[in-house]
């Protein structure tokens, strides 16, 4: 591995090996196109919107929130038609690729708030937890 890659600023030859090896790893980016039509990610941004709205009001019938309702069997009668709005949203939320930033950060802040503890590289003890975390807190600005 280039010592550019281990501890120094990065050149831009330790920068093309690292890509060069990314992509023999089969660990490719998506690209995002920065031509693409602003609008391009409507539908996942709103799709996105959507699955948060619906996380969020699930978390309110939970201890500390608005809606909170003690009794476990009644919380779960009302959140189960939530979740499985959720379920319905969730093929395609996933199927759906970003294509601008925006789209990106609206998928990022959705996982964020889903999985609040993905997020947080302190949680997460592994590698590629510490990675997802890092890429969350970056595309969300650390705040979900």
């Amino acid at each position: 591995m280039s010592a550019a890659i281990i501890g120094r600023t990065p050149d831009r030859r330790a920068a093309l090996q690292f890509g060069l090896a990314l992509t023999l790893a089969g660990l490719t980016m998506p690209v995002v196109a920065a031509s693409a039509a602003p609008d391009a990610d409507a539908e996942l941004i709103r799709l996105c919107a959507e699955f948060v709205a619906l996380e969020r009001q699930i978390r309110s019938y939970y201890a500390g929130g608005a809606n909170y309702i003690q009794d476990e069997d009644e919380r779960d009668a009302r959140i189960e038609p939530l979740s499985e709005q959720q379920e319905r949203l969730l093929p395609s939320l996933v199927e759906a690729r970003a294509a601008t930033l925006d789209g990106l950060r609206a998928r990022a802040a959705t996982l964020a708030v889903y999985m609040p503890e993905m997020a947080d590289p302190n949680v997460n003890d592994d590698m590629a937890g510490k990675m997802v975390a890092a890429i969350l807190r970056d595309l969300t600005g650390g705040a979900v």
